[in-house]
């Protein structure tokens, strides 16, 4: 047994046995006070000590009446931290429109990002939608006049807007995709080197 199937074998037993005087749950969405810290740490140890327990539990990030089990919770933080997981659970948080995207590629879904706060980190690993950097590729093509943009030019000025989960080589890829797209609907053109808009 692996020690995340470990792990989960005990949160889940937790979970399962609700709340007592040895297992206190906490959402703990943005920070926790270190006062009250100390406080759940040393009243949990107290009452483990005074049945004989060799542990006690203080698990942050679930709240007993979520709909998401601890698992679910295990791969939305194992999605959200870029890490791969089973296809098998992926297209169920999927279904349940818990993650977007394809494998390998997900991500929390936005209602995700939204209840749990993290709408801007979302925003950043999502990069802008294709046709806000076709409308931004075309603005600066525009802009060159007929000098044109060179591809690192390109890639340069989209800096912060592509997906920030992305490797450098799948955004290249990416806008490369968007520039044949682009080429072939004949918003710009190319010589090979330079791109530029239409005259």
């Amino acid at each position: 047994m692996t020690s995340l199937e470990n792990y989960l074998n005990i949160f889940n037993s937790l979970i399962i046995r609700s709340e007592s005087e040895v297992v206190e749950f906490k959402r703990a969405e943005n920070s926790f006070d270190f006062d009250d810290l100390g406080k759940y740490f040393s009243a949990l140890s107290n009452e483990a000590n005074l049945r004989g327990l060799e542990f006690a539990w203080l698990i942050f990030g679930y709240e007993e009446n979520s709909n998401l089990t601890l698992h679910d919770c295990i791969s939305l933080d194992a999605i959200q931290k870029g890490h791969r997981i089973d296809e098998e659970i992926a297209q169920d948080l999927l279904k349940r429109g818990l993650i977007e995207g394809e494998a390998p590629n997900y991500t929390i879904s936005l209602s995700v990002a939204k209840a749990s706060k993290q709408l801007t980190g979302y925003t950043k690993v999502k990069g802008l939608e294709r046709d806000k950097i076709k409308q931004m590729i075309l603005q600066y093509i525009q802009n060159t006049g007929t000098d044109g943009a060179k591809r690192d030019a390109i890639m340069e000025y989209l800096e912060g807007t592509l997906p920030s989960r992305n490797t450098k080589e799948q955004n290249t890829q990416l806008v490369s995709n968007i520039l044949k797209d682009m080429n072939s609907s004949n918003l710009i053109s190319s010589d090979g080197k330079l791109w530029r808009a239409p005259k």
